[in-house]
């Protein structure tokens, strides 16, 4: 076993969303999207900041559109890496990343005697999750196919519950028409997403906000058991840290707070606050 498998380096995606401190200590590597914005092009998380982000997408009558790096930008990060990387990317039922890196990596590394890359099959702290045990599996000196197969199994256990204030965006993407927005908007109807395996659909539809935020709530009480828990917000921090606050009545661990960047800011739309959970296994770590 040679000591770069043990020493691997990690790279995700823009979409993914953990401390920033966390990102700079542990030299993660972030290849991230392009948006564009009335015809402007930004790197995501780099050429704007979150505020900036939210005020340029309210100002159109169009969702920003979001361009996955190319194979061959994989591909060059993946040559400039000494040793062994393990790559973790947004679900592949939401974005070609996980497709552009599974094609560098069959041009560079097709015996995956180097690279091995993840589906997360979520996004946001879903992603981060799996990073974070990435992270404490890689301190204990696992290897990086060993991690890589834990992460497998452990993405299955992972769920992130949204619960939406406006219907603006869902609409500009094309998920309902203008006459559903205006009934849902009339009748306060404030829908609960679920992601959760590369499958995103409404779960349930309250009818006010406050009743949105504490069915959600319980949902997340509902999956059992946690090993881990965050919450994540796009503009509305008091809220999202009442909605922690009452998380912590019933989960005494580490609760991870962190504002989200395009990852759920483009589809839920300001005053989105969202929770993600990992559900926990008996043995220590998360799978």
């Amino acid at each position: 076993m040679s000591s770069s498998e043990r020493s691997f380096h990690i790279i995700t995606d823009s979409t993914a969303d953990l401390p920033e401190e966390l990102k700079i200590q542990e030299r993660i590597d972030i290849i991230p999207a392009t948006i564009t914005i009335h015809g402007e092009d930004f790197l995501d998380g780099v050429d704007l900041t979150k505020d900036e982000f939210l005020t340029k997408m309210d100002g159109g009558k169009a969702l920003p559109t979001t361009a996955v790096p190319s194979p061959e930008t994989f591909a060059t990060l993946y040559r400039e890496k000494k040793g062994d990387i393990l790559s973790i990317h947004v679900g592949s039922a939401f974005s070609g990343y996980w497709n552009n890196a599974m094609a560098a990596k069959a041009e560079l590394d097709p015996e995956e005697s180097r690279i091995s890359v993840v589906d997360s099959e979520s996004t946001s702290v879903g992603i981060g999750f799996l990073i974070l045990e990435a992270l404490r599996l890689r301190g204990e000196g696992k290897t990086r196919k060993e991690i890589a197969d834990v992460l497998e199994r452990l993405k299955k256990r992972i769920t992130v519950l949204v619960s939406l204030n406006t219907f603006d965006n869902v609409e500009k993407g094309g998920r309902i028409n203008k006459g559903q927005k205006l009934l849902a908007t009339a009748l306060q109807v404030k829908p609960i997403l679920e992601l959760r395996s590369n499958v995103l659909e409404v779960k349930e539809r309250p009818r006010t906000r406050r009743q949105s935020l504490a069915r959600m709530i319980e949902l997340v009480k509902g999956l059992g058991p946690l090993s881990h828990l965050a919450v994540i917000y796009v503009d509305t921090e008091i809220e999202a840290r009442t909605v922690a606050e009452q998380l912590k009545s019933f989960y005494d661990g580490t609760l991870l707070f962190v504002r989200t960047g395009s990852a759920l800011s483009v589809h839920a739309g300001r005053g989105a606050v969202a929770v993600a959970a990992v559900q926990a296994e008996t043995q220590r770590g998360f799978a």
